[in-house]
């Protein structure tokens, strides 16, 4: 089942070799640790790029959006198994 949430959320994220990675992040004061990236890419609004992951913490999926621009991170969507 796919909840749609499109929340701005705090991110821990590593920027390395020209790429970012999520690593963990925060969204209703509660903590979830990424354990794997399982898809990212790029898109444009107009000329500003957006980034998006598709991450799991192990137990739940979910899709983040990162807004170079303006540095915000949103939660997108979860991925529950119903």
């Amino acid at each position: 089942m796919i909840e749609q949430i499109k929340e701005p959320v705090d991110v821990l994220a590593s920027f390395s070799g020209g790429q970012v990675r999520p690593r963990v992040f925060l969204w209703r004061r509660r903590k979830y640790k990424i354990d794997t990236v399982n898809l990212a890419y790029s898109a444009r609004d107009g000329k500003d790029p957006i980034f998006f992951f598709a991450v799991s913490d192990g137990i739940n999926s979910y899709k983040l959006s990162f807004h170079p621009g303006d540095m915000k991170w949103k939660l997108l969507e979860i991925y529950v198994e119903g």
